[in-house]
């Protein structure tokens, strides 16, 4: 049996250098039936390496898109059955998709259980302790920027026009509705914390 397309959205602005290490960690996943969306608004196009999984969509404006402007016209262009979040500055495992696809049901969205956190410039790795972890993601406490999710729940429920809790709207609009199912993380996502993270916090 033929595994579904998992389209990977990337919201981006001016960020070159994650961009090219985010690119290069989707590249090496395992999962093979993929595909990577990118958005970017950055004034001046990435130069990126052609490849048939990538679709690179560059869109210059005057004002910045939000995020999740930026999340809507990626699904938008998206050819998957699959929808998953794919942040510029984070980090993902190999075997992240093939970990998750695994847990996948129709209908439904995945949400990891916890993340550890990366910060940057100081390359402290940190593990948030349970009240911090409920404090940080508004959804019982699991982890938004990583999600999985069928594509047709999309059809009924759009990403706010916000730069923050975007994902967090979604989320609790969505799941009026439809089902989620929370996974463990065993290391295949780290949160990424840097100077030019859209949401600011710290432990």
């Amino acid at each position: 049996m033929m595994s579904l397309k998992i389209s990977c959205i990337c919201p981006t602005y001016d960020r070159h250098s994650f961009l090219k290490e985010s690119i290069k960690m989707f590249l090496n996943q395992t999962y093979q039936n993929k595909e990577l969306v990118i958005i970017d608004d950055s004034p001046e196009a990435f130069d990126i390496d052609k490849h048939e999984s990538i679709n690179y969509i560059h869109i210059p404006v005057n004002n910045k898109l939000s995020i999740g402007m930026k999340r809507n016209l990626a699904i938008k262009h998206a050819t998957g059955d699959i929808i998953a979040f794919w942040d510029d500055d984070d980090y993902y495992h190999p075997n992240r998709l093939q970990h998750q696809y695994d847990f996948f049901e129709k209908n439904c969205i995945l949400l990891f259980k916890d993340t550890l956190y990366y910060k940057l410039p100081e390359r402290n790795l940190y593990k948030a302790s349970e009240k911090k972890q409920k404090e940080l993601w508004q959804f019982h406490g699991l982890i938004l920027t990583s999600m999985m999710f069928d594509k047709k729940i999309w059809k009924y429920f759009k990403f706010k026009n916000a730069n923050i809790m975007e994902d967090l709207y979604f989320v609790r609009s969505a799941t009026k509705v439809f089902d989620y199912k929370v996974i463990d993380n065993p290391n295949m996502f780290v949160y990424i914390k840097q100077p030019k993270c859209t949401w600011y916090f710290d432990f």
